[in-house]
């Protein structure tokens, strides 16, 4: 069938799209050439066009008529983004401008330093699905982005009318610093320029730091749900009310850990967990990490424990407190807790559980190495960091550091790990290698001490104690880790 531009103009109007094929957007029409007059054909998402390609097919195609100049000069072209220093610790800020007529989502990109940036929130949130994809207009040029982070646009920007509205009549509204245009927030999909891998090494390492300066996480749970922002609704209101929860209660509560796929990705472990303050939000409700704690924990205890389907989410309750916090330190553990989450890179099962190690130095992103090297590169971090944390008591765990490297390697696609000849091929493969690695470790951890203990020897009399403090018959001497050598006069 063939349309008129005038024709295509009026629906692509009708369904509130912009009147031109934009890369990923799907199912929208798709301009094909025959002779001088378009044919319009629905994209069955099968063909990728870049910006150049699309334009240069409009013009070496038939005559270019009026209506098809004013759709290229309309066309913004893409985001070029700016080089980040990768020696400092530079980021860039995301900040939504207020909406205008023509419905487009607009904003501006700024760069700062990130021991120097304004007050800022972190987005923690599921990218989606591919297509559809969306596109947001930044300092006039665009950059695609994915559906669910074009509703979280729409939903902000409601809500930050709403309370701009509020603001400017004197009522008594919902009133947050979060909820304004002034706001500057951090977004992997807009703030890393994805197509970089070298910048997406150098982000990545910065996640966790971003999440714990930021002054809370949003933690965006979608719009395409009306479950998910009623039973946000309720849980507000029932903590806000003081009343008892009751079976209804629990089953409310359920359903946004049941019906947001939020929960069931890895890298919101880290966003979560790090963050200084976390808000839920859905729609246009929000619930503040404190309410849900109240919710599921008032009183003082568990007065209150939601069905199975809450499982995931008392994991995330208990470690944000303080008592369990030092388990995250234990590279084992988390991929025992976490690794079997979901992500699109098999490479993140391991890049999203760095950020809550401390001593992460020797394992860092790389995106430009295969699923096998980044594995490779977790066993060897997964033994050493074992070792060097529980010294010669790490042989007694040798077992529990393979079986967690099972489970990751699996994870990851590389370990069948069924009752199958194949996976105990896979199973011998790796407990040889995670022996030799062993031992390897194990070795360099002993010279280690050995030459700690030699240099001890050399000062007659000076024995180390728990707790740092070295003494003698003569002077006193403290261990410290700030001076070579470890051992300081102590003349007091």
């Amino acid at each position: 069938m063939l349309d008129t531009g005038f024709e295509w103009l009026q629906r692509a109007s009708a369904l509130g799209r912009r009147p031109c094929k934009l890369e990923g957007e799907h199912p929208e029409p798709v301009r094909k050439f025959n002779g001088t007059i378009p044919t319009l054909q629905v994209s069955d998402g099968t063909t990728n066009h870049t910006d150049h390609e699309q334009r240069k097919a409009l013009e070496e195609h038939g005559q270019r008529t009026s209506w098809v100049s004013r759709l290229l000069s309309a066309w913004p072209p893409a985001y070029q983004y700016n080089i980040l220093d990768p020696s400092t610790s530079q980021i860039r800020l995301f900040r939504l401008a207020a909406p205008q007529k023509d419905g487009y989502i607009r904003g501006s990109l700024e760069t700062f330093d990130l021991e120097d940036t304004p007050p800022f929130y972190a987005l923690s949130y599921v990218w989606g699905p591919r297509h559809p994809s969306r596109s947001v207009h930044i300092n006039g040029y665009h950059v695609k982005i994915r559906h669910n982070l074009y509703n979280f646009f729409q939903c902000f920007g409601w809500m930050c009318t709403r309370e701009t509205i509020f603001r400017a009549s004197g009522l008594d509204g919902p009133s947050t610093s979060m909820l304004s245009f002034d706001t500057y927030l951090w977004i992997d999909q807009l703030c890393i320029n994805q197509q970089s891998i070298e910048e997406r090494n150098h982000q990545v390492q910065r996640m966790s730091q971003i999440y714990q300066q930021a002054e809370q996480a949003i933690a965006w749970l979608g719009a395409d749900s009306e479950r998910i922002p009623d039973a946000l609704r309720a849980t507000k209101k029932h903590v806000e009310n003081s009343t008892e929860p009751d079976e209804t209660m629990e089953i409310f509560a359920a359903t946004f850990i049941r019906d947001a796929e939020y929960w069931k990705r890895l890298w919101v472990v880290q966003e979560l967990l790090l963050a200084k303050d976390v808000t839920l939000m859905s729609g246009t409700a929000c619930l503040k990490w404190q309410q849900l704690e109240h919710f599921c924990f008032g009183g003082g205890g568990p007065n209150f424990l939601p069905s199975e389907l809450c499982h995931r989410m008392h994991i995330f309750l208990a470690y944000r407190h303080e008592t369990y916090r030092a388990q995250l330190d234990d590279f084992t553990i988390l991929i025992r807790r976490f690794s079997t989450s979901l992500c699109a890179d098999p490479r993140d099962k391991v890049y999203a559980l760095l950020g809550m190690l401390s001593s992460r130095a020797v394992l860092v992103p790389d995106y430009a190495k295969s699923v096998q090297q980044v594995f490779d590169d977790a066993v060897e971090y997964a033994v050493s960091s074992s070792i060097f944390r529980l010294g010669e008591k790490a042989t007694w765990h040798f077992n529990d550091i393979f079986e967690a490297l099972i489970i990751l390697g699996a994870e990851m696609g590389l370990i069948e790990n069924n009752a199958t000849s194949q996976s105990d091929h896979d199973r011998a493969r790796l407990m040889k290698h995670t022996e030799r690695v062993f031992e390897e470790k194990f070795e360099l951890y002993k010279r280690i001490d050995s030459l700690r203990k030699s240099w001890y020897d050399k000062y007659e009399g000076i024995t180390p104690r728990p707790g740092g403090l070295a003494t003698s018959s003569k002077k006193e001497y403290r261990i410290s880790t700030r001076r070579p050598g470890g051992i300081v006069l102590n003349r007091d």
